[in-house]
């Protein structure tokens, strides 16, 4: 039920938003295209929510005591006991038999409920009361009971009628789609072909109703008998072009689609909408595809002559062919060819289809994995715990004066303070606090090695009331504009005694990400708990006990109001949308937290322990073994009953979903993937010894995820912790410095002998210093250069190698043979750019570039060029994405051989103050409130004072910055290398440039764009018609264009195709004569008509 509800949502939106845009089948297209699409991601989505404790979004709230638990109602149940009771939470054998206890039982409390609701009632009236009552409540409960009872019983039959007639009607319309499959292939197989290519596509004639698009196997059309003879060629030729951009487009898979989420939702109505929507929007695109070449007068005449060819064929035309043979869709069709003003493009720009594509998919993602958070206060027994260090020489402050919980001071984004509480809820005197950025400590890509070490210094000490306060500008940063802001910041207290607590408060941190959680008016109290061993013990799939297993520690969880008590009944609720486990904190690092021990091994029984474990907290835990499956569950720290959570719907088993602390689990056996990886060929072959195997996950910035393998000396590796699969797995093989050799991705099955073959790559070890030769620290990898735009390669991350830091300042990694380089990215504000032409090194001399070679072959001044990286087909490939060089601080190319040994490297990164701008106005006062656009994107600004700090200036190669406001309708440009004085900007009226892009009929055309140059404007500047956010105002009318530019500078246009690439696409002629605007102008180009 939640799923259809889901669905319909989604459905009506898509369709209904899809109406708006009737003259722009494109966008129609998209939208319900990707409508669709999510409409069949949506049980997926709910199944991996339902089955894991992943979370996107979570919602702090205060949670308290609900009303029925106050003085005032009614008194608390005393329920039975559940050793004498029928349990609610017992693991036996026979699922059934305890899926049945669990109902029982559940009827067994409610029968308590109400009997003790009734007792409570009666203590309230007076005597004359209970006489009239007790007369009738014994034969009222009895006939209220078989009443619930038989009202229970007709809607458990209504509900499985209900499923029967749903699963029946959509197995049935499986089962035609299936047929028609088969039905297509026979057309394919009894067709004659008749010797003519069509962009390269089959023709084929065969007794069929209407032509048709094959596009499963080998594509082709198919013609009915006597077609080609019954119309006129150009007619013919309208009718292939048509059928030959289904085949282009894909459009088979879509229809394939539309008829499984047709059949699976088949009670939506809004589906069926969507479907019918979706269906009138490909073929307006198909017949755009024709309107390009064709009249579209020529091209109607062409639809009514088809739609008398086919009405007569068979009667199960209108189902094949409904656009023209359904009653008023040829008309609507044949109005839609000749509308003046139809959007005639067949396919939305990149960027528009990203954002609706993750528009919707991020709406049903978030829905799916959206859960609320309930926090509050709650004492617990105190008990000990050992190990964190003390300090003694920090003191507590002295100076602090508030009183109670405090919240996050947005205000003042250097101040930290809150309260820390013991195992018994009451202040802890004398807690070291420690504090670090949840970005850089728990979300970077080498996350998992986290420790304690990267938390850094103790910052405070709790005073006797368990208060801390402290000052930390290292957890925040400063804008563009001047402002400090505030990290996201995780802060943990520790004590000798007592388990760590911690807690993550508000930041405004660098995406929006980071903005959900946590909320900022959170009360600042973290609670500390007493020790507890958590205990347990797996056996082997058939008994046999796991010795030497690995137990980690990978997540620690507070629960719902810090009870667990409280929390287990949420853990047998089933799972629905906007449901889910929730937590009242949570830490995927456990490791970060000082003194707890995070790895166990299995003894010779398969049991384990983890010390010092918060007592009542839930623990994320896995074990690996390699005769297992690798497995991951959760287990409360106390000894207690599992917990069994209720099938989805109330169908199937309950599954098992939190275990106890002494719990014993049995491991299913694992599958091994074996292998061998060699590199080089013939006589030059060798084993590949030292090599990284494991599961490939183009998600993952190192390409990899799960256990990580080694070849052995002769190359050879097992994989084990897997389920079996026949269909086996993608494995990705990863080199080192120790093992130089490049990434490859390859799937392998259980029970074969793979063979890899890798291409060997070329060791280096980087000495990074600054000018005095003082050792430096930044991130450093290494990419292949590639010398042709265009290329793209199979392999699993878009980095060749990350190099590891061996001890300061030194960095060990691996690069491609051939043109390579290794990449120095800035870490602070003041490193210098990176400033190097890389034509120079790589092939210098050449001056015949084209415009696409200029930029893309190996890069230019202000780029580095490296080939686009295959990680996964499922996606599409991004060619020719470039490195910025002003994001590096260094580089250092490469051109190295195979045998060339270690390459000894040295990279220097130097340091530059920031330059002191100040802007002013044509009378001399100074500006405040701009803002800057820069090169540099990631330190564009808003809302400068009048004198700021420009940083990452480069003191030999002049960057070029734009300064605007808008209010004041103002605008200053500053073209400027690194320079040591302070610098000023006079920012002038601005002029601005509007138009429109059209045809020859006057139609806007949103294919093309302009190119704008002038030493006024930055590089790569580009203006199309607007087709969103339109208004009635000139420059912003649909299909106009707005350019604010610097007056009394020429400004030129020239006309190029609007892709991702502009920059390098071949001029296709003179947009509009060069123009000089003045102070304030606006300056009107016309209708600007390709040529």
């Amino acid at each position: 039920m939640v799923v259809l509800i889901g669905v319909a949502l989604v459905s009506t939106a898509g369709w209904l938003f899809s109406l708006a845009f009737s003259n722009s089948a494109a966008r129609r297209h998209l939208i319900l295209t990707t409508a669709l699409v999510t409409c069949l991601l949506l049980p997926m989505v709910l199944k991996i929510r339902s089955e894991s404790d992943w979370t996107l979004l979570e919602i702090p709230s205060s949670s308290n005591s609900s009303s029925m638990d106050s003085e005032e109602t009614l008194p608390p149940l005393r329920h039975q006991p559940i050793e004498e009771s029928v349990p609610l939470r017992n693991q036996t054998e026979d699922g059934d038999a305890r899926l049945s206890k669990v109902v029982v039982a559940q009827e067994n409390v409610k029968t308590i409920k109400k009997q003790e609701e009734s007792e409570y009632y009666h203590s309230q009236l007076t005597t004359v009361d209970r006489e009239a009552v007790s007369s009738t409540q014994s034969n009222g409960l009895s006939q209220s009971t078989l009443n619930e009872s038989a009202a229970t019983t007709m809607w458990v039959w209504a509900r499985s009628c209900a499923i029967v007639v749903y699963a029946f009607v959509t197995c049935a319309m499986l089962f035609r789609i299936i047929t028609s499959l088969i039905g297509i292939q026979r057309v394919r197989r009894r067709g004659i072909e008749i010797g003519v290519a069509h962009n390269g596509i089959r023709i084929l004639v065969a007794d069929v109703a209407v032509p048709l698009a094959i596009g499963f196997g080998r594509p082709a059309i198919v013609l009915p008998l006597g077609f080609r003879e019954e119309v006129q060629p150009d007619e013919l030729q309208d009718v292939l072009d048509h059928e030959a951009e289904h085949l282009l487009r894909g459009d088979h898979w879509i229809l394939l689609l539309q008829g499984i989420t047709a059949a699976a939702y088949w009670p939506i109505i809004t589906v069926h909408l969507l479907n019918r929507e979706l269906y009138r929007a490909r073929e307006e695109l198909c017949d755009n595809a024709v309107l390009a070449r064709r009249d579209p007068a020529a091209y109607g005449l062409t639809l009514l002559a088809v739609a008398e060819q086919v009405r007569s064929r068979r009667t199960n035309a209108v189902q094949l062919a409904p656009s023209i043979i359904r009653r008023g869709e040829l008309e609507h069709r044949v109005m839609g060819v000749l509308d003046v003003r139809r959007d005639r493009r067949t396919r939305m720009g990149q960027s528009v289809r990203w954002t609706v594509a993750t528009s919707f998919l991020g709406l049903a993602i978030l829905a799916g994995t959206t859960r609320v958070v309930a926090v509050t206060n709650q004492t617990v027994t105190k008990l000990k715990v050992a190990e964190p260090k003390v300090v003694e020489s920090l003191l507590p402050n002295a100076n602090i004066s508030w009183t109670g919980r405090p919240l996050v001071d947005s205000e003042n984004p250097t101040l930290h303070r809150g309260v820390v509480l013991g195992p018994d809820g009451k202040p802890l005197v004398g807690a070291a606090i420690y504090a670090a950025s949840t970005i850089e400590l728990l979300e970077l890509a080498n996350a998992a090695k986290a420790s304690a070490a990267e938390l850094g210094p103790v910052r405070a000490m709790t005073d006797t009331q368990g208060r801390f306060e402290f000052h930390a500008d290292d957890l925040t940063w400063v804008t563009s504009g001047g402002d400090r802001k505030r990290w996201e910041t995780l802060l943990v207290a520790t004590k000798m005694g007592v388990t760590p607590g911690w807690l993550k408060t508000w930041g405004e941190d660098r995406s929006v990400r980071s903005h959900w959680y946590p909320h900022p008016n959170r009360e600042v109290v973290l609670r500390t708990r007493p020790p507890e061993t958590l205990t347990g013990q797996f056996l082997l799939e058939g008994g046999t006990p796991l010795a030497g297993a690995l137990v980690r520690l990978t997540g620690l969880m507070a629960p719902l109001e810090y009870d667990l008590d409280v929390h287990i009944p949420k853990e047998e609720d089933e799972l629905a949308l906007f449901q889910g486990v929730n937590y009242a904190e949570a830490l995927s690092r456990p490791a970060v937290l000082p003194g707890l021990k995070t790895e166990a091994t299995t003894d010779e029984d398969g049991r384990f322990k983890l010390p010092g474990l918060p007592k009542g907290f839930i623990a994320q835990i896995e074990v690996t073994h390699p005769q297992a499956v690798t497995t991951s569950l959760r287990v409360a720290v106390r000894s207690m009953k599992p917990v069994y959570r209720k099938p989805f719907l109330e169908k199937g088993k309950p599954t098992l979903t939190l275990y106890g602390s002494g719990f014993t689990a049995e491991l299913p056996r694992g599958a091994v993937l074996r292998g061998q990886v060699t590199s080089g060929w013939g006589a030059n072959q060798k084993a590949a010894a030292g090599v990284i195997v494991a599961l490939a996950n183009h998600n993952a910035r190192s390409g990899l995820s799960g256990q990580r393998f080694l070849t052995d000396v002769d190359g050879r590796f097992e994989v084990t912790g897997l389920p079996n699969d026949p269909q086996g797995y993608e494995l990705a093989f990863t080199g080192s410095f120790a093992a130089p050799y490049a990434d490859f991705r390859q799937r392998v099955a259980p029970g074969g002998d793979a063979r890899v073959n890798l291409a060997p790559a070329v060791p280096y070890r980087l000495k990074l210093v600054d000018p005095k030769g003082n050792p430096v620290d930044r991130d450093v990898y290494s990419i292949e250069v590639q010398p042709i735009p265009g290329v793209s390669h199979t392999g699993i991350k878009e980095r060749f190698n990350d190099a590891k830091r061996v001890a300061p300042g030194i960095y060990e990694g691996i690069v491609p043979t051939g043109p390579a380089s290794v990449l120095v990215k800035r870490g602070e504000k003041t490193d210098r750019p990176a400033a190097v032409n890389p034509k120079a090194f790589f092939a210098p001399g050449r001056r015949d570039w084209t415009l696409e070679e200029e930029r893309y072959a190996y890069g230019d001044d202000w780029r580095i060029a490296q080939p686009a990286i295959v990680t996964t087909e499922r996606l599409g490939v991004w060619k020719n994405r470039p490195i910025d060089q002003l994001e590096l601080a260094a580089v250092e190319f490469t051109n190295a051989r195979e045998n060339d040994g270690v390459l000894e490297l040295t990279a220097t990164v130097y340091s530059d103050p920031p330059v002191e701008v100040t802007l002013v106005d044509t009378t001399g006062n100074r500006v405040k409130g701009a803002q800057v656009k820069r090169q540099l994107k990631q330190y564009n600004g808003q809302d400068l004072p009048a004198t700021f700090s420009v940083y990452g200036l480069h003191p030999d190669r002049a960057e070029f910055l734009v300064f605007t406001l808008p209010e004041r309708g103002l605008i200053g440009t500053l073209s400027t290398r690194w320079t040591s004085g302070p610098l000023r900007v006079v920012m002038q009226p601005a002029a601005t440039l509007i138009g429109r892009i059209t045809d020859e009929t006057g139609q806007p055309d949103f294919d093309f764009g302009i190119r704008m140059s002038g030493q006024g404007l930055p590089p790569d500047t580009f203006v199309a018609g607007r087709m969103n956010m339109t208004t009635d105002e000139p420059g912003k009318r649909k299909g106009e264009f707005s350019l604010v530019v610097l007056p009394d500078v020429e400004v030129r246009g020239e006309f190029v195709r609007m892709t991702n690439q502009h920059a390098t696409r071949p001029t296709i002629g003179t947009a509009f004569a060069p123009v000089i605007p003045q102070p304030g102008e606006t300056v009107d180009l016309g209708d600007l008509i390709m040529p």
